[in-house]
């Protein structure tokens, strides 16, 4: 808690619960293991992902693709997460897709709504040069990275593209963020031989021509009651909320992190106010400026290292510590943990033994 007695929580990026779902029975049915065990490996209850139209934390998500990993064994389980998917399983979404008329409308449409279901997310289709490119990144600058997350998306894009273009179908380029894993032959046999990786974007390139190839069997009546449904939608969550103001400030405020605390006036610069202003802002809230980055250092602290294995030392430069101990000294006054103590709580620190079927 903060002081004044106002909690104010750190702007959390959200992804639809079907993700985490779908992740739940690929553990149960295709690796026959038992999800209820995962979860609660990781102190999180199934109550989680069982609401329908859930929304849950993209950093949970992360955790558990990161950790889900561990749990059966599969370091590429992102690339194998939509392999033999059926993408009636994403709801209006996947209806939406499969419904298109030709292939480059459905990854219009998974480029438009993708919003709708994880938020703080880039997802981009573009063509140059007879080449059609379909990017994917986390905006989010409060999130650590996750290798399985985006070889997660990058292999769904090529899945969808094999429904309509044949099984052995291969982009002809794709790009990862992260560095190359010390074994790359699913990814070659998945995705192709055309693999780069430490780009600035998740990436799939393909022939621009392929845009245009039809997709049999759609239902076009469908197709455009799925699209005026996804478009209200949309439009619902592009109202104004009465706190973007405080989720820009957090942003700014993470931003600048690495380089030290900024001061108050020079957020307020960033943010186009004076200092005075801001600071009669956040007292409406009930909260001062101060209380506000250790807020956001603690909840930023919780994300790194529940759901990435980023070094305590870099952890703390991200936060803006000149010095570990400091962070140390700090994480034990939020949590009463140390931050090694909080990380082995909240991630599994080795593959779980397969049970007997």
């Amino acid at each position: 808690m903060m002081p004044h007695g106002t909690d104010l929580p750190l702007y959390q990026p959200q992804i639809s619960a079907t993700y985490a779902r779908i992740l739940l029975d690929y553990i149960h049915e295709k690796a026959g293991l038992d999800s209820a065990k995962f979860l609660g490996e990781l102190n999180l209850s199934k109550e989680l992902v069982a609401e329908e139209d859930a929304m849950l934390p993209l950093a949970t998500f992360l955790l558990l693709m990161e950790e889900a990993a561990t749990y059966v064994g599969d370091p590429d389980l992102g690339l194998h997460y939509y392999e033999n998917f059926d993408f009636r399983e994403l709801g209006v979404l996947g209806y939406a897709l499969l419904n298109a008329e030709v292939l480059g409308e459905a990854f219009v449409q998974a480029s438009r709504y993708y919003c709708l279901f994880q938020t703080d997310t880039e997802l981009k289709l573009s063509s140059h040069s007879g080449v059609a490119e379909l990017s994917y990144k986390i905006t989010a600058k409060n999130l650590p990275y996750s290798r399985q997350d985006s070889e997660m998306t990058i292999a769904a894009f090529a899945a969808l593209a094999r429904t309509y273009l044949g099984p052995d179908w291969q982009p002809d380029q794709v790009s990862f963020q992260h560095a190359a894993p010390a074994d790359t032959s699913e990814h070659r046999r998945l995705l192709g031989p055309g693999l780069l990786f430490n780009q600035p974007v998740n990436a799939m390139r393909f022939p621009q021509s392929l845009l245009d190839t039809p997709i049999s069997n759609a239902d076009t009546r469908l197709s455009q009651s799925l699209r005026n449904t996804l478009e209200q939608l949309l439009t619902l969550s592009r109202l104004p909320s009465g706190n973007d103001w405080l989720q820009g400030l957090q942003e700014q405020i993470i931003e600048m992190l690495s380089d030290g605390v900024p001061s108050i006036e020079d957020i307020a610069g960033q943010l186009h106010v004076s200092g005075r202003t801001l600071q009669r802002k956040l007292l409406k809230e009930g909260v001062g400026y101060k209380d506000l980055v250790e807020n956001i250092r603690h909840q930023l602290a919780s994300n790194y290292l529940s759901a990435s294995g980023i070094s305590l030392q870099d952890i703390a430069f991200l936060l803006g510590y000149s010095e570990l101990s400091s962070f140390i000294r700090a994480f034990k006054r939020w949590t009463g943990q140390s931050p090694a103590e909080f990380r082995k709580t909240t991630r599994m620190p080795q593959p779980l033994p397969r049970e007997n079927h």
